[in-house]
């Protein structure tokens, strides 16, 4: 009976030991704000509101009260709750509240673990510390002194490990500037700075879930570890929630997203992606924040310019269609009175055209194409859309590169039939030759412009996926999704903006071929002049005659075509070579008026081919008078008889002059 006393009285003198040591601790703690501020403490240390917390009686209704999320609560609070109201607010109950929707059907929380967070954090500010005891608050007082203790030893710890995960990703990201973002990290970490990095949010994302709680987490995590600052600089998920800090960094200052910036496929949806993202930004009242009216502004004249610019597109892309339907009809008609390489030149304006016409595309009822410029750096399209824009994209440039190619390819021929004439020797070139000469292009062309944008698909998506998954997976993840994309920064960009190198190489290529061939012509006119000085024949001076339409329509035409890309061309490189993503962004913006201007050369080709070449010229104008003079033919079988004689003897005179011999 005496050990028995003795042992009692042991344990209770061991009892009020402990509980004067924590006593002496917790009143030694130093909180950060706004924790440091002892009136509002004073006022919350209340009798009823011990009962009230320790009790739960209602705190389920306060949790998701709408007035966590106010300001000024003194006018709408009574006296009573007014510091129950501040100490739910500054356990940023608020933020829990935005980001948790408790009725979230593939998420279930759980409100005890915010419940017994709530009272440790009671009894520590309070210096209840009996109470901590008494309800087994423990573990959670650690949580709690982790967030608000001014100098604590598990939140270095969780601070140390981020540094190094955060340098080693800024890194691998190519983050500007890492030193600087690296010291900013440091003092949201510490507390020292309004931002804090580790909040109420992650802690009650993390502990809060019937899956994930945080008695299993004590129970069979925390013992492998010395502390509770190691067991969650070590936790996955933990630290997959503080991920926020990375994704702004990479957002704001990663070179890899100059990779998306410098594609054609951002200059081919800026215009359109900028109306859409205005109507959404409309259904938005933006004029209540006064810093956001300049940037609503030049949203809104960005977008109008390229309504405006739509419009004009939509007009000139009819004229395409009017004018390359009309060249096909006569086409139809008079292929067999033409050579192959002039039919072939004019089936390759026809088919440029058409893939110039699907490139189009002015739905503006689906959703945002990219995010574009600084709050556009996720795909927003779903996958068979997004496929459905690279096709246009690629179309484009097969449109325009296809369009000098036939140029190209008759200039070329051209250039070898007055090479071989000025040396006296004739040449007809087979019409096999001809039609593989072409083909053969036509399939490279279409190999390397598949190749180019299935680089520019690889790249956006591994960007995208680079900036969603991180929050769904861990960093090692992460850091594989930044190696992904850095091929592309290092080299890659160049083969991203392959399109852009094969119009500058046909650039240059036809614009050497257009000076050889103004030379041939200048030394062919010399020769015919002192040649017509001394004998004039009649087929020499046609054949002269021939010759001359066709070279003028080959400059004029590859005249229109520089004409149609130097701006488009001088913008690409601009973007191409800009020093960041504001530069790149401010080009970006007059691509959509240089590729206006690239509709001469669709629109001039067809119209030049019809009133140059001879029998194009005549088929035209018979149509065009056919319909004045129908009636007067359905009169007379005579004179009908006499127009089909007429055009039978008109492809005559021209086999006999030889005006088709190319």
């Amino acid at each position: 009976m005496d050990y028995n006393v003795s042992y009692s009285f042991s344990q209770l003198i061991l009892f009020s030991w402990l509980i004067s040591v924590v006593s002496w601790t917790g009143d030694h703690l130093k909180w950060l704000p706004p924790f440091n501020n002892h009136n509002k403490i004073s006022e919350l240390c209340t009798a009823s509101n011990r009962e009230l917390i320790m009790s739960h009686s209602g705190l389920h209704r306060l949790f998701r009260h709408d007035v966590l999320c106010w300001r000024e609560t003194e006018h709408y609070v009574p006296p009573r709750y007014a510091a129950l109201v501040w100490f739910m607010q500054s356990l940023q109950y608020c933020e829990v509240n935005n980001v948790v929707t408790w009725k979230r059907s593939e998420i279930y929380y759980n409100q005890t673990f915010q419940i017994l967070f709530t009272r440790a954090a009671f009894a520590l500010v309070c210096q209840q510390n009996d109470d901590i005891h008494i309800f087994g608050l423990t573990k959670y007082a650690s949580l709690f002194q982790m967030l608000f203790e001014e100098s604590n030893s598990d939140r270095r710890i969780i601070c140390e490990r981020i540094q190094i995960i955060h340098a080693e990703l800024f890194e691998r990201c190519i983050v500007c500037k890492p030193i600087g973002r690296l010291r900013h990290l440091n003092k949201m970490c510490s507390g020292r700075s309004e931002v804090r990095l580790i909040k109420m949010r992650s802690i009650f994302e993390r502990f809060s879930r019937n899956c994930l709680t945080f008695s299993d987490f004590v129970t069979y995590t925390l013992p492998n570890y010395t502390s509770l600052g190691q067991a969650l600089s070590n936790d996955v998920y933990f630290l997959n929630l503080l991920s926020g800090y990375l994704i702004a960094a990479i957002s704001d200052e990663s070179r890899l997203m100059e990779v998306m910036m410098k594609t054609r496929f951002l200059l081919q949806l800026f215009s359109i992606t900028a109306i859409k993202l205005q109507r959404r930004l409309g259904k938005f009242d933006m004029l209540e924040l006064n810093y956001t009216v300049l940037f609503e502004f030049f949203s809104r004249t960005i977008a109008w310019f390229a309504k405006i610019g739509l419009y004009i597109e939509a007009f000139l892309l009819l004229l395409v269609l009017f004018v390359t339907i009309i060249l096909l009809s006569l086409l139809w008609k008079s292929y067999k009175h033409l050579s192959t390489a002039t039919a072939l030149f004019i089936f390759n304006i026809i088919f440029s055209n058409t893939l110039f016409i699907l490139s189009f595309n002015f739905d503006g009822s689906m959703p945002a194409s990219l995010v574009i410029a600084e709050t556009l750096n996720a795909n927003l399209f779903q996958s068979n859309i997004f496929f459905h824009q690279i096709i246009q994209e690629t179309l484009y440039s097969l449109a325009q590169n296809g369009s000098l190619l036939g140029l190209l390819n008759l200039l070329l021929l051209v250039l070898v039939v007055i090479n071989r004439s000025m040396a006296g020797k004739t040449m007809r070139l087979s019409r096999m030759c001809v039609i593989l000469v072409f083909s053969f292009v036509w399939v490279f062309l279409f190999i390397a412009h598949s190749l180019f944008s299935f680089l520019q698909l690889i790249a956006i998506s591994s960007m995208g996926r680079m900036i969603t998954a991180l929050v769904l997976s861990n960093y090692g993840i992460f850091r594989d999704l930044c190696d992904r994309v850095s091929p592309f920064h290092n080299f890659g960009v160049y083969l991203l903006r392959g399109h852009t190198f094969f119009t500058l190489t046909f650039l240059a290529v036809a614009f050497s071929v257009f000076v050889i061939t103004v030379c041939y012509n200048r030394s062919i006119r010399r020769q015919d002049t002192i040649l017509n000085e001394n004998e004039k024949t009649r087929e020499h001076t046609v054949a002269q005659k021939r010759r001359e339409i066709l070279i003028d329509t080959l400059l004029l035409s590859i005249f229109a075509f520089f004409i149609s890309v130097a701006g488009q061309t001088f913008v690409e490189i601009a973007v191409f070579w800009a020093k960041n993503r504001q530069d790149a962004a401010s080009w970006v913006r007059w691509f959509q008026l240089v590729r206006i201007i690239a509709f001469v050369d669709p629109v001039f080709n067809p119209v030049l081919v019809i009133l140059r070449i001879p029998t194009m010229r005549f088929l035209c104008y018979r149509n065009s008078h056919r319909s004045s003079s129908s009636c007067r033919r359905s009169h007379s079988t005579i004179s009908h008889r006499k127009g089909h004689n007429s055009i039978k003897h008109f492809y005559d005179l021209l086999k006999k002059l030889n005006l088709m011999s190319l």
